[in-house]
């Protein structure tokens, strides 16, 4: 598996559609804020969106110790939380 990191800075945009978040699986909507994530996993571009609080926790995931190999599935966590928190319902909160 190989990572290459393009765009990982936190950078905040105004969504201008909706779009899924990388982390939980959940919608963020047009308008809404959302953290922009660019990179290169195993040779395929991608171009992520993230609820703001999705990407705090999966920045704490890494700096924590939770996450050594760096990697998640797409919608594994709920919403803002930490990796192993999990989630408790379709809204995706824990």
């Amino acid at each position: 598996m190989s990572y290459e990191q393009i765009d990982d800075t936190g950078r905040k945009i105004k969504c201008r559609k909706r779009a899924q978040c990388e982390w939980c699986n959940g919608w963020i909507e047009s308008g809404e804020t959302a953290v922009v994530r660019v990179y290169i996993f195993d040779d395929d571009f991608h171009n992520a969106r993230q609820h703001p609080e999705c990407y705090e926790a999966l920045q704490k995931s890494m700096c924590d110790g939770l996450m050594p190999d760096c990697e998640f599935e797409p919608g594994e966590q709920g919403r803002g939380c930490l990796v192993g928190e999990g989630v408790t319902d379709d809204a995706g909160t824990h």
